[in-house]
């Protein structure tokens, strides 16, 4: 008799069998891991509230297994050769489960065959299967409570309209690397609480307007690894709590003006990776709490006066904004380099890279309203009289604005996590707020 034993692991030992009343000296189990043994068929009464089967040999779980396990709240069956989960497999008291892990090892699976009717169901995990379909659009319509859903690494093609409306408490949603083409208009209507949705690594081509229209409260969507090739103005236009966005590894060659205009919380956008040739004036122009942009290996020849400028209707905006700038070293540097011209007026960069404008071929640079640390400003400055690069200064060292940060240290530290500490300290001077910004031809 162990009467206060709360949790036991028998790990990786190879057992095949256990019989019903195995565990009946143990009243006070909790939590009972029986992951990568050798089991093919589970005891009709386990006690615990928490069971891992992980990696074992269970092909089929009987009708009614679960029927008497009255305390039961988590099933763990991952990576298991399930193939076919019957009606009854989670009749009864399931009830109480809360969280179910399941895997498909066999091709034969198809989402119609979980007919998972566990009402205070939280947690669904079915990645690294091998559903191809969805053959009724009603198979979570007992999963009310579901809050989080995991489809990733399937072979999941098409999303019927409907699949995902029972779905009401739905916050995360992942379909990670799968060969869905299409996002039907709606797809996501009933999921207004959803705050991650993640479609990395599919073959999307192209976004309806309305498709993200419900999506009110998203704070992260995934769309990189697709086949997007462009970025129209209307796309994200409901998205206004969003946060971070990533589109990188596209084929996207042209933004709207405007796309990301309602993004006004915006703090992540991952554009690298795409076949961006030109960015337009003011692309970037109402993200004012974005602080960090990738824009590498995109072959970048043209950067517009304006694109990471933080002015609104020519005046200076005091929420400096880009902490982290990711272009891609090869659109400055070599013989190839394309880029002559460049601004990052008013931004969180307390840096350059050592010898970045030595190795570039750039002739025009504006960097002013920056928290630079003051012996990385030396350092730029000094590089830029010595390549006789000209430098964008009115109103900069004019004594009406402050300039940059002393820090402890003499030599340019290089490390992003300073920035928002600099930043602070570069905001607590008195700055001439009204200054407008000089067009040049």
């Amino acid at each position: 008799m162990y009467p206060k034993l709360s949790t036991l692991k028998l790990i990786n030992n190879g057992i095949e069998n256990i019989e019903t009343a195995a565990f009946n000296n143990m009243p006070a189990l909790i939590y009972l891991d029986l992951s990568r043994n050798h089991l093919k068929s589970l005891p009709s009464k386990m006690f615990e509230e928490e069971i891992n089967l992980v990696d074992n040999r269970i092909k089929d779980i009987e009708p009614n297994t679960f029927v008497e396990n009255v305390k039961l709240k988590r099933v763990h069956l991952n990576f298991n050769p399930l193939s076919d989960l019957k009606p009854d497999t989670f009749r009864s008291d399931t009830w109480r489960i809360a969280n179910t892990y399941v895997s498909f090892r066999t091709p034969s699976a198809t989402i119609l065959e979980l007919n998972l009717k566990l009402w205070r169901l939280k947690i669904l995990n079915l990645q690294t299967n091998e559903i191809s379909e969805f053959e009724s659009n009603d198979i979570f319509q007992d999963n009310l409570r579901l809050e989080r859903l995991f489809l990733s690494y399937n072979k999941i093609r098409d999303l019927p309209l409907g699949i995902f409306h029972p779905l009401r408490n739905l916050q995360f949603l992942s379909l990670h690397q799968n060969k869905i083409t299409d996002l039907p208009p709606g797809l996501f209507k009933r999921n207004t609480k959803l705050k991650h949705l993640h479609l990395s690594y599919n073959d999307i081509s192209e976004l309806n307007t309305e498709v993200f229209k419900y999506l009110k409260h998203l704070h992260c969507l995934n769309l990189e690894g697709n086949a997007l090739k462009s970025v129209p103005k209307d796309i994200f236009v409901y998205l206004t709590e969003l946060k971070e966005l990533f589109l990188s590894g596209n084929r996207i060659t042209y933004i709207e003006p405007g796309s990301f205009n309602n993004l006004i919380l915006l703090k992540t956008l991952m554009l690298y990776q795409n076949k961006l040739k030109q960015l337009e004036p003011n692309v970037f122009f109402k993200l004012i709490e974005l602080s960090k942009l990738g824009l590498s290996s995109n072959g970048i020849t043209d950067i517009q006066y304006g694109t990471f400028n933080s002015f609104h209707d020519g005046y200076a905006d005091e929420s400096s904004r880009i902490l982290d700038l990711n272009l891609s070293g090869k659109i400055f540097e070599g013989e190839d380099c394309s880029v002559e011209r460049l601004h990052l007026h008013g931004n969180k960069l307390t840096f350059f890279d050592k010898g970045f404008l030595k190795r570039s071929c750039l002739k025009f640079i504006r960097i002013g309203f920056n928290p630079w640390q003051c012996s990385c400003l030396n350092e730029i400055m000094n590089d830029v009289h010595q390549l006789n690069i000209e430098f964008y200064s009115v109103a900069y060292f004019d004594g009406t604005n402050p300039v940059c940060v002393v820090t402890m240290n003499d030599t340019c530290t290089r490390e992003t996590y300073l920035a928002e500490d600099l930043l602070k300290q570069y905001k607590s001077v008195d700055h001439d707020t009204v200054f407008r910004a000089v067009e040049w031809n």
